[in-house]
């Protein structure tokens, strides 16, 4: 999987890109996504089928447009989407900056400076906590183990997002 956005960068159009020959063809894929860049996308590695995507709040089309969802979920390998998170009330569209997956049910994202946290594959999410990172990574095998980086340096969660302490 590919996510692009137009201007700037060297895809002419934004959306999601999929490949099955390692980048010989790409794919584009449409199924339900909006015409928008996208900026962040993580497939489940427990089953390839269930895939997270984000969007970006520098698009061409409809850059003010917060009815537009920021985060989007297929569960047969990017051919149908469905919208799963919209930040309600805030007037202005949301930045996905980094999606992951971790154990169980348990996925996260960087959503502006708020962290999100779904414990059922990625159908619904919470707030977990308010923090300006700009990279995650989930513990593979310990849900509520997140690990996250930005100007505060590398920081770790054990209690599902909510906290976050210097990493040893």
């Amino acid at each position: 999987f590919l996510a692009t956005q137009s201007g700037g960068s060297l895809m002419a159009a934004p959306g999601l890109l999929r490949t099955v020959d390692d980048g010989a063809t790409m794919v584009r894929l449409g199924g339900g996504l909006p015409n928008t860049g996208f900026i962040a996308i993580a497939a489940d590695p427990a089953d390839g089928n269930r895939v997270l995507a984000g969007t970006d709040y520098r698009f061409d089309l409809a850059p003010t447009d917060p009815s537009i969802p920021s985060l989007w979920r297929s569960t047969d390998g990017g051919d149908t989407w469905t919208a799963v998170y919209t930040e309600a009330g805030t007037g202005i569209a949301q930045r996905v900056d980094s999606i992951a997956w971790g154990a169980g049910s348990r996925a996260y994202a960087l959503v502006d400076c708020s962290l999100l946290r779904s414990d059922n594959d990625g159908a619904s999410w919470t707030f977990a906590s308010f923090n300006c990172f700009s990279a995650m990574a989930a513990h593979p095998s310990t849900a509520d183990t997140v690990y996250a980086g930005g100007s505060s340096g590398l920081q770790v969660s054990t209690d599902g997002g909510v906290t976050f302490a210097p990493s040893p």
